[in-house]
């Protein structure tokens, strides 16, 4: 058996790979076994792969993507390009994201009188506007029925 230190220096996009698909495994609940089962190889390749201390074959991601949610491995290769380049500008960004603060805004005076009366007096109209189109509705749902039933 190889031990971790025997492998050689995997590239940083290999080390890309693994981290977006253990992200994706959380997300999804899938184990090692799982991914294992899924690309037809025994629990320690998986392993291997996943951690990053190996590269995934473009086979692999074949047989994993639809267990990663993606419809196919073009899909995974593109939510894999998104991911990279949000990876990318959080590590260009000097302050953590969870320390961003909103912005202050200052309190709306208060509106004038006469607004909030117009405003109340517009809202009255349209609630017994409503009310008389609803009054319609129940007098032309009523003429149907009698309709029907006069010709039944």
């Amino acid at each position: 058996m190889v031990r971790n230190e025997d492998f050689k220096e995997q590239s940083e996009f290999t080390k890309s790979v693994a981290a977006f698909v253990r992200e994706r495994m959380s997300e999804r609940g899938l184990t090692t076994q799982n991914v294992a089962d899924r690309i037809k190889h025994a629990k320690s390749y998986a392993y291997n792969r996943i951690q990053g201390n190996q590269s995934f074959t473009l086979d692999d991601l074949i047989e994993l993507s639809p267990a990663l949610g993606f419809k196919d491995v073009y899909a995974f290769m593109r939510a894999l390009d998104t991911y990279q380049r949000y990876e990318a500008a959080k590590a260009r960004d000097p302050k953590p994201q969870t320390e961003s603060v909103a912005p202050q805004r200052k309190p709306l005076p208060p509106a004038p009188q006469a607004e909030i009366d117009d405003l109340e007096a517009r809202l009255a109209r349209s609630q017994a506007r409503i009310n008389q189109l609803k009054d319609y509705q129940i007098v032309a749902d009523r003429s149907e029925r009698e309709d029907e039933e006069f010709y039944d």
